[in-house]
């Protein structure tokens, strides 16, 4: 067996000692005692973090007085290292015993139980083994019973029911046509899965569905419910036949919704040339392009931190 345990002694900072319990002697007092391996010894200070609930709550709410109410750490120290658990759990029910319980109104000791009651390494005994084989055989096994199965399983689990429509309703989104090199129609529903099965290269269907390949292999694919993709489409969905589109207000906001952007919130910036001529622009970036400027030392000269970039200047309108 490895000798990776020890046993580790949490003291209370606030009460200077020093406390002796028999050939044991502490500078502060001691409040709870454990056995374990690596990180362990810090796992309690992790429970009050994250607030668990469960657990010896009497030994939280001493830490947690002593730490978020004070600002205090418990001193926390390894009595002995480098131990078999054998040795670890034998000191962790001698120092119990010695310094006492506070439950039992015998000593400071947070602990509920007298040491030595760790299940790492248990090893299940051929009996235990068999009586929990037969407590699985048959209908007592949960996870073979009718019942049960269709509990977890989903038959009458609405929650699986609600996840399975949602994941129906994603596929049955995208319908589509697709035209067979023989003139045959057919509908599918998923274009991956007909791609798979019929040797196709999906990136092209998906182009004959587009417009921008008039067919692939002879195999042709139409977009049945599709949404408006092209400006066009849009621009057609829009107007429609309703006399409300031919007004000025109705026709800007339509071709608005086309360039992409609102005009509104567009940043003008004012442009003065090396030789004094301005101009007012509406993007920058371009501006730059076309007359070999760099854009981040126009944004130094609009930010002030620059005179000016090869002879322009610019300002934020």
């Amino acid at each position: 067996m490895k000798n990776i345990f020890y046993t580790y002694i949490y003291l209370d900072p606030r009460k200077k000692g020093p406390f002796t319990y028999g050939e044991y002697t502490f500078e502060y007092e001691p409040f709870y005692v454990g056995k374990g391996r690596y990180n362990q010894h810090l796992s309690h200070l992790e429970e009050v973090k994250y607030q668990f609930k469960k657990g010896n709550q009497l030994k939280l709410n001493k830490i947690r007085k002593i730490w978020i109410d004070i600002g205090l750490k418990p001193i926390i120290i390894k009595y002995n290292i480098n131990m078999t658990e054998k040795m670890a759990f034998q000191l962790e029910k001698d120092l119990i015993q010695k310094i006492g319980r506070i439950d039992l109104e015998i000593g400071p000791l947070t602990n509920l139980t007298n040491g030595g009651d760790g299940v790492s390494g248990y090893v299940w005994s051929d009996d235990q083994l068999e009586k929990m084989r037969k407590r699985m055989l048959g209908n007592k096994n949960p996870m073979k019973n009718p019942e049960v199965s269709k509990k977890f399983l989903g038959e009458n689990n609405p929650s699986k029911k609600e996840s399975f429509k949602s994941r129906m309703k994603i596929v049955k989104s995208k319908k589509w046509k697709i035209i067979t090199p023989t003139e045959n129609n057919i509908i599918i529903y998923n274009l991956s899965d007909f791609c798979k099965n019929n040797n196709l290269d999906r990136e092209s269907m998906y182009n004959t569905a587009n417009g921008t390949q008039k067919s692939y292999k002879g195999w042709k694919c139409i977009r049945l419910n599709k949404k408006y993709t092209y400006k066009k489409d849009a621009f057609n969905s829009l107007r429609g036949n309703n006399s409300t589109s031919k007004r000025k207000d109705v026709r800007e906001k339509i071709s608005n919704s086309l360039k992409g952007h609102n005009h509104s919130k567009t940043k003008t910036y004012k442009i003065t040339y090396p030789n004094g001529k301005q101009e007012i622009i509406n993007n920058l970036a371009k501006f730059c392009r076309n007359n070999n400027l760099s854009c981040d030392c126009m944004f130094h000269v609009i930010g002030g931190t620059c005179k000016q970039h090869k002879g322009f200047k610019c300002n934020r309108i």
